[in-house]
């Protein structure tokens, strides 16, 4: 297992629950007049292999157990199990979930934490949606295995100044 595969189906799962909820609305696909969550800007460096394990586990189960299992949970246990496997905590994972039916990129923005942000915002930001410090602190840790889009923080490389400088 790829550690890539890991970090990009965490990923998925995070942006998946920042915006709107644990319902897989990040993986339904746009139509000719809307513009899914997946092609948003911040979800559009997610990589593939991410979307492609979810859609093989979920084929799987589809193939045994027709309509029985949600892509939502297919996409959280197959998150926790993964995190697993690379040597993170087991935790439990409470099954259940509705599949949403509805993915619009314009509910990405404001959702999602941003490069830009200072530590007091990464707090306030995760305050407000139920996390502490510290549960913060993993799930920003989380990046560290698999790998940034450059454009994210570049700048921050080559332009450095200790007032301006963001969280991540």
């Amino acid at each position: 297992m790829k550690c890539v595969t890991v970090a990009a189906t965490l990923r998925l799962y995070f942006h998946d629950c920042m915006t709107g909820g644990y319902n897989k609305s990040i993986l339904i696909d746009s139509t000719s007049d809307n513009q899914a969550e997946n092609k948003h800007e911040d979800n559009i460096s997610v990589p593939g292999d991410a979307f492609y394990i979810i859609f093989r586990i979920k084929t799987a189960l589809e193939m045994i157990c027709r309509g029985v299992v949600s892509c939502a949970d297919v996409l959280t246990a197959a998150t926790r199990n993964l995190v697993v496997i690379v040597g993170g905590t087991h935790y439990p994972v409470h099954l259940g979930r509705k599949d949403g039916l509805f993915s619009n990129a314009s509910h990405v923005t404001g959702s999602l934490p941003h490069e830009g942000m200072n530590v007091d915002q990464m707090i306030e930001y995760f305050e407000h949606r139920g996390f502490g410090t510290q549960e913060m602190v993993v799930l920003l840790g989380a990046h560290t295995i698999g790998f940034a889009s450059c454009k994210k923080f570049s700048k921050r490389l080559f332009k450095f100044s200790a007032e301006g400088a963001g969280f991540w």
